[in-house]
Parts: structure tokens; sequence; C-alpha cells
């Protein structure tokens, strides 16, 4: 490996690496979190992952460390476990309310829809009666296109990408991947 060129790609949280040989081919492409330069200037290289930040302050007492490169590391730390707690908390409040939402209930038994998409839908969806057909809820919520007819002719118009609540077609279209991928093993 005969490295001709270096570059460094600074970003306030990514440090990125850039590596070529004499012939301009790629040799080194590695991007870093900011916390992983500080730890690998003392040796410690540790993966990406939530199970690595959970435990983090078990594998910083590990590791004989400056008390003020341990204090900086933890404020983040604690962040990150102030902000799992409250996601928890948020979910936890979530299913509560769909538990007692029998149209939630009926979405959540849906292979694909979880208690997120679920509580969309029902909200969107409401009693259902506003919409004339299945087609027409789909069209609302940005998954078909929405139909015009006049004298007994259809135009269809196009998809709307952001419908009246703009988190109901996202969280829809999200799912359809595991969906497709479950029947698709089936056939």
């Amino acid at each position: 490996m005969n490295i001709a060129t270096v570059g460094l790609d600074l970003a306030k949280n990514v440090l990125q690496v850039h590596a070529v040989d004499s012939q301009g081919h790629i040799v080194v492409r590695k991007q870093l979190r900011r916390t992983d330069v500080f730890l690998l200037e003392f040796g410690i290289s540790l993966p990406v992952g939530h199970a690595v930040v959970k435990r983090l302050s078990v594998v910083l007492a590990e590791h004989p460390l400056p008390p003020r490169l341990v204090a900086i590391l933890e404020r983040p730390h604690a962040h990150f476990k102030y902000l799992t707690q409250q996601i928890g908390d948020i979910e936890k409040e979530l299913d509560r309310q769909l538990a007692e939402d029998p149209v939630g209930q009926r979405l959540l038994t849906i292979h694909g829809v979880g208690p997120i998409t679920a509580s969309l839908l029902a909200l969107e969806l409401g009693d259902g009666k506003q919409y004339r057909c299945g087609r027409d809820f789909a069209a609302a919520v940005g998954l078909v296109p929405n139909q015009y007819s006049t004298g007994g002719r259809a135009n269809l118009l196009g998809i709307s990408q952001c419908p009246s609540n703009g988190n109901t077609r996202p969280a829809s279209t999200s799912c359809n991947p595991s969906t497709i991928f479950r029947y698709s093993r089936m056939l």
C-alpha cells in the first residue's frame, strides 16, 4: 500500500480520512467520530453502536485516562441516558393510549405496522366515515395518486408527498420493506 496523498475532512462531530495512491486509486476511506479520535490517542478503539455507548462508563473505568477526558466523555453519555429514558417514557405512554383505542388496536394487527404508525394512521383515519373507500384514504395519506372524476372519465393526479399530516406518509411507507420481504419469502 503506497499512499501518495492524504486528505482530512474536519467537521463538528466527525473526522473523515481519505488516502490515495500515485495512480489516484482510493487506498483509505475512514470516518471517525470525535469520541473515537479522543480515545484512539490512548490506544482505545471502540466499535460503533448503542451497546458500547450504554456501557461507556465501564469502558472508561477499565482504562487509565485523564480525569478531564473522562468528564468530557461522561457529559454526552449522561445526555444519551437521559434521551433514552425520555424515549422509553414516550413509548410507554403511546402504548397506553393505543390500548384504549379500538382503531389503533386493529391497526396493530397488520404486519409491519408498529405503535407509532398505528397511532398516526388512527389519528388521520378517525372514524373513517369521511372517506368513500379505502383508496380515498390512501390518497389522503399520500400512498396512491389522487383521483378526479367527471363525466365517467377518471383522471389520476400526482401523489402528494406532503399530505395534510406530513408524518403519516413516511411512517406508512417505512413499514412496507419489512412487509414486502416477509411476503416475498412466502412465495
